[in-house]
């Protein structure tokens, strides 16, 4: 989403459910070395509700974009531990 759609998207609550069962099938993905991790950072991307821009310039996506799964996944480790700090789920 883009220019008015991304600044709708910015008042919809984030789903923590869909945010949480993404983030822990992206873990199980990277930890597998399954190339399928790009998708599944995707399906985060989207639960999260992050911009077409956001999701391209996203640390984990660059990670994954060059097959560094270890990256990824110390960045996916870090973004929970950041949003349990804050009282989220992820």
């Amino acid at each position: 989403p883009t220019g008015d759609d991304a600044a709708k998207l910015a008042h919809i609550p984030i789903d923590l459910a869909a945010a949480t069962k993404a983030a822990d099938e992206l873990r199980d993905l990277l930890q597998r070395r399954n190339l399928r991790a790009r998708s599944g950072f995707e399906q985060l991307a989207e639960a999260l509700r992050l911009s077409q821009q956001a999701m391209q310039a996203h640390p984990i996506k660059l990670a994954l974009d060059t097959l560094d799964y270890d990256r990824a996944l110390a960045m996916l480790d870090d973004m929970a531990a950041q949003a349990r700090s804050r009282g989220e789920a992820a």
